[in-house]
């Protein structure tokens, strides 16, 4: 499954954040299995969500079919950054998926050829 991970921090702990980033990233080069594949790399933008004493807001997407990998990333950060999953699907799928349930949910009400 694919997932944006959000994640939002205070300037002020960006060295602390940096040096657990590194950590991660000798880790993942070294063919660690514990941490899920990047598919997007981290990103930085500027909105303001509502969180004013947030400084720095960013993002990245990646994969994985084992929730052990969303611990790991979580917790890795933990007190320093406020961080969320949020599971994405392409649209494709989801389409076809509600295409083939209407028909089953609405075949008894459908015209018999």
């Amino acid at each position: 499954m694919k997932y944006v991970f959000l994640f939002e921090w205070n300037f002020v702990d960006m060295e602390r954040i940096n040096e657990l980033w590194i950590e991660v990233l000798k880790e993942r080069e070294s063919g660690s299995d514990r941490w899920p594949k990047i598919l997007f790399e981290p990103h930085y933008f500027e909105a303001d969500i509502g969180k004013k004493s947030r400084d720095m807001r960013g993002f990245f997407i990646f994969e994985t079919e084992d929730p052990v990998h969303l611990l790991n990333e979580r917790m890795q950060f933990v007190p320093y950054m406020d961080v969320n999953f949020i599971p994405i699907t392409p649209n494709r799928f989801i389409s076809e998926q509600w295409l083939a349930t209407k028909k089953e949910v609405f075949r008894p009400f459908l015209k018999k050829e």
